[in-house]
């Protein structure tokens, strides 16, 4: 656990006193809360990847990473545009899900804020990572970098392709199609 002490020479952040320092020598990013959050309308899966399977790997590829801390995964997005029963399957599978109620650059601000949000109760040197199609949220994350939170850019540690590819400058922000395409490949996630 993580640490929060006041000190009477406040530590900065990008030249901002922050009037804590966090000792991070008590917790590694490996050993910290990761948030994944997922943009269901952005970056819809597959019809062919069943979503009961997408928690338990993530969760998998993750810890084969060295990520070992609390995780949780938020589909995010307008979920009217989503179907009831898809819904069901994503909730039931242990992933949370959180209603943006209005579309266009309304929802992206939404699911900008619900990330900043989770960093009020998750300190640095919290894990990050986004699922999305959306590329305006690859400034958020460079931003949360700079505040030392620890930004998942792939979960594909055998492949160096795959992970070249989802840590390029467009892929901060995942490519959704290429991403659950990956997630495919591993054989236990497609449909029996």
């Amino acid at each position: 656990m993580m640490m929060k002490t006041k000190e009477a020479d406040a530590s900065t952040v990008n030249g901002a006193s922050t009037g804590f320092s966090w000792d991070i020598n008590r917790c590694s990013a490996g050993a910290a809360a990761t948030s994944v959050w997922w943009d269901i309308n952005r970056c819809p899966l597959p019809n062919d990847v069943d979503v009961r399977r997408v928690s338990p790997f993530i969760k998998r590829a993750l810890e084969k990473l060295g990520y070992t801390g609390a995780l949780t995964t938020t589909a995010i997005g307008i979920l009217t545009d989503v179907p009831h029963d898809f819904l069901t399957q994503v909730y039931s599978s242990g992933i949370a899900i959180h209603h943006i109620p209005l579309v266009s650059e309304t929802d992206i601000f939404e699911l900008s804020s619900a990330v900043i949000y989770w960093t009020w109760d998750n300190l640095p040197p919290s894990n990050i990572m986004l699922i999305s199609n959306e590329l305006i949220f690859s400034s958020l994350l460079d931003k949360l970098c700079g505040f030392g939170y620890n930004v998942v850019r792939s979960i594909f540690p055998d492949d160096p392709q795959q992970a070249a590819s989802a840590s390029t400058s467009q892929g901060r922000t995942y490519s959704g199609k290429a991403y659950w395409q990956a997630y495919g490949q591993m054989l236990w996630v497609r449909r029996h």
